[in-house]
């Protein structure tokens, strides 16, 4: 059974653009993600998914430094991405991380890769209000289901967020959330706006190398640092995972 992560990166994003190769600690952005993905057990390859843009050659450039494997598909139709990454390289069990999410945690995205895997679930995803906060959790996808809601998913927006169908028609799905002790559903630590990108930096200045109970201690001791970004509002995709946090 075929793991694979799948980096979900661009440089034309629209509140930052070039988040992607932002320096934290003097690394780009996704370089600090890969290596962390590259701690988890459970994924047996690492897939660094961008578009066929020129802007986005540096990417691709960077990704063959890492040691990892790329995919250049559409820009609009993320889904579409996916779903032929997917065919490429003969996965099996997609395990979904946006690029600007460098502080996904290793350890909890074996354990919801595991969870995804006992449960034989279609969709599982670790980020919710029992869950993990903004920025350190993942989604894991079963390609045949992927390919199920490729034929399906006709809207733009369910073609630009690539799980947004099966979260609209979870009654139709074997949908799993990974829960956690520790929650703070007012955290986020994904990279969307330049505010974003500053508390990461100062995350990553004071833990080199942290786990989720770390960043929650951090913030918990230190809420100034979570006013930095507090005002942000959550992206689309996490609002809408909410009324799945008890299945």
């Amino acid at each position: 059974m075929k793991v694979a992560a799948v980096v979900q990166a661009r440089m034309g994003s629209t509140r930052l653009p070039g988040k992607t190769l932002e320096l934290i600690n003097g690394k780009p952005m996704i370089q600090v993600l890969v290596e962390r993905l590259k701690k988890a057990k459970m994924l047996d390859l690492i897939i660094i998914a961008t578009t066929t843009k020129e802007e986005d050659k540096p990417i691709l450039r960077l990704a063959k430094r890492l040691g990892v494997d790329t995919f250049a598909g559409s820009e609009s139709d993320v889904l579409d991405r996916h779903v032929k990454a997917a065919k490429k390289f003969k996965m099996k069990i997609i395990v979904r991380v946006p690029g600007d999410n460098p502080l996904v945690d290793p350890h909890y995205l074996d354990e919801l890769i595991k969870l995804h895997i006992d449960s034989n679930a279609d969709y599982s995803f670790s980020e919710s209000g029992e869950g993990l906060i903004n920025g350190m959790g993942a989604e894991v996808v079963n390609f045949s289901a992927l390919q199920n809601i490729a034929k399906l998913s006709k809207k733009k927006s369910e073609r630009e967020h690539v799980t947004l169908y099966i979260i609209k028609n979870s009654e139709n799905f074997n949908v799993k959330s990974l829960k956690v002790k520790l929650r703070r559903p007012n955290y986020r630590v994904t990279v969307d706006t330049k505010e974003d990108l500053k508390l990461v930096r100062k995350i990553f200045h004071k833990l080199p190398n942290p786990s989720f109970e770390e960043v929650i201690k951090l913030l918990d001791e230190n809420p100034d640092l979570v006013k930095i970004n507090s005002h942000i509002k959550q992206k689309l995709g996490k609002i809408l995972l909410k009324p799945l946090d008890n299945k």
